[in-house]
């Protein structure tokens, strides 16, 4: 099409991949490595054909396919995580802690956890004693909502 022989057109297309490589280690984020890929399919598609047109689309389809689908699959898969959107203070819920302060019906009451002391309520109203091990239910504001565990 343009003159270029196959053979210059395959190192052309490797260029691209290297260099789009290169790239994307300068990076933090997965964004030109699936252009790189691309020029990969790009260069394969090189040895079967001389139309630079369809090599070209050929680049584009498959760079922007994996970008689309790759990072939505990563995206997926980071949701599913654990610790996705969460603060510190939900990062507590499920764990347990001990009651230093007695947790009153309308009274707040100290709970430690993790070395640390945290204002703490129950959800049912319920008073727990000093000294007794609950386990974090919830968070409210600034306050955890805890829920007695049974005396041994």
């Amino acid at each position: 099409m343009l003159g270029l022989s196959t053979l210059s057109m395959k190192f052309i297309w490797l260029g691209v991949a290297i260099i789009f490589g290169i790239l994307e280690a300068l990076t933090v984020g997965l964004l030109l490595i699936w252009f790189s890929f691309g020029a990969m399919a790009a260069l394969i598609v090189s040895g079967f054909t001389d139309n630079l047109t369809i090599q070209i689309a050929v680049f584009g389809v498959v760079s922007v396919t994996l970008l689309v689908l790759v990072t939505k699959g990563i995206i997926k898969i980071d949701r599913k995580g654990k610790a996705y959107n969460m603060t510190n203070m939900d990062a507590l819920i499920g764990k347990n802690g001990m009651c230093k302060v007695k947790i009153e019906k309308f009274k707040p009451g100290i709970v430690v956890t993790g070395g640390e002391q945290w204002s703490a309520m129950t959800s049912d109203g319920s008073e727990v004693e000093e000294g007794s091990e609950v386990k974090i239910v919830a968070v409210k504001g600034v306050k955890l909502v805890v829920k007695k565990l049974a005396d041994k």
